[in-house]
């Protein structure tokens, strides 16, 4: 998910996961009696289910006239990872979003990746990034041949959050490394970061390399 050291995932089998339904749906028994101070929280949460049930995403792939949203996407992101960081190690300095957003459409283009990204109402709410690894001579020479797509972002945009969007965005582009015949994909994710974590796991991922660190 993020090009963060830390654990390493790796799935060899590639599964599609089925998540129940992000609508809400509220409902009172017939003689129910509903206090009136709880009735304008009652009504916002019914408002909220509708505008949930009427919310449609849509996963496509990225444009030029997304590098905007999608570098505010990325700045977002390492603020969360900031905000996460127990070792306070991390930082965003204001050029990142632009930089980091120009070096991965570089990385992209360079390794046969994709990038694709989640649209509700014309308004980018998430975004995954992919590339194919292919093995180098050096790697040859210790490893089974095998084509690995790899993921190195995944986010979803704060009020979008909770609503199978990752899921969407995760089954996409594995669909993308099997078109592309990988047999296998794999995502670092920062530790700390624990909704990745159980969102990886349960896709099937499993722990490969464990990074250490400690402060001297």
């Amino acid at each position: 998910m993020y090009s963060r050291l830390s654990y390493n995932f790796s799935a060899k089998a590639l599964l599609p996961l089925q998540y129940p339904s992000s609508r809400v749906s509220l409902s009172a028994r017939k003689h129910t009696t509903v206090p009136q101070k709880l009735l304008p929280n009652l009504r916002t949460l019914l408002e909220l289910g509708r505008d949930t049930a009427k919310m449609e995403i849509k996963i496509r792939e990225y444009r030029d006239s997304d590098r905007t949203s999608f570098a505010k996407l990325m700045e977002e992101l390492q603020d969360y990872l900031v905000s996460i960081d127990d070792l306070k190690r991390m930082r965003r300095m204001p050029e990142y979003g632009e930089s980091y957003t120009e070096r991965t459409l570089e990385n992209v283009a360079k390794n046969n990746g994709m990038i694709y990204v989640a649209e509700t109402k014309g308004k980018i709410c998430g975004a995954i990034v992919g590339i194919i690894h292919e093995p180098t001579k050096e790697e040859l020479l210790e490893l089974i041949p095998i084509k690995r797509g790899v993921i190195l972002e995944l986010i979803v945009k704060k009020g979008y959050r909770n609503k199978s969007i990752g899921t969407a965005l995760m089954e996409k582009m594995e669909d993308y490394f099997k078109q592309n015949s990988c047999t296998a994909s794999a995502v670092e994710v920062f530790l700390p970061n624990k909704n990745a974590y159980g969102l990886y796991k349960k896709f099937g991922y499993i722990e490969r390399t464990i990074y250490l660190t400690k402060n001297l």
